[in-house]
């Protein structure tokens, strides 16, 4: 058993525009202050099993590997709908027959009901493994205020994205 750390932000944009932003992994490095680059593959349109070296920035402002895969995505050319949910997920962990740690990483963007330009952004991790123990008294500490840097990055990412 682990814990969760779960955050959302109102976006003025379509879920399948914010999920497009999210799936670039190309463009991190353009806007996203929390992974500063997504490697690993050729094929840059994320997709189940895909293997991917995120580079993540650290509170001290040290870049470091996290090794993950795509345990999830509703793929890009998915034809927007009423009430259409866009999920982007993966996982990964450190050693998983010991079980020191692991964690599920998830972004999903929501339509607002009756709002079709609107998107209810939820982006969290669920973490486990025997280390969640020591992190989960600090996680609001350690790493809520990242998460929410990067809701607000996507934001304006989204809501400023010209054709």
């Amino acid at each position: 058993m682990g814990f969760e750390l779960a955050t959302s932000i109102l976006i003025n944009a379509s879920p399948a525009r914010v999920h497009e932003i999210l799936c670039d992994f190309a463009k991190y490095p353009d806007w996203n202050p929390f992974f500063k680059s997504v490697t690993g593959s050729a094929d840059w349109a994320p997709h189940e099993g895909q293997r991917v070296m995120l580079w993540k920035t650290a509170v001290l402002g040290y870049t470091f590997p996290l090794p993950a895969t795509v345990t999830h995505v509703t793929p890009l050319n998915t034809p927007p709908r009423a009430n259409q949910r866009y999920e982007l997920r993966w996982g990964g962990g450190v050693s998983i027959l010991l079980n020191i740690a692991e964690a599920d990483h998830y972004f999903i963007c929501e339509p607002v009901p009756g709002q079709p330009n609107k998107t209810n952004f939820k982006h969290g991790e669920i973490f486990g493994g025997m280390t969640s123990y020591a992190i989960s008294p600090v996680k609001d500490l350690l790493l809520k205020g990242e998460y929410e840097r990067l809701n607000q990055a996507l934001k304006v990412r989204a809501e400023t994205w010209k054709e």
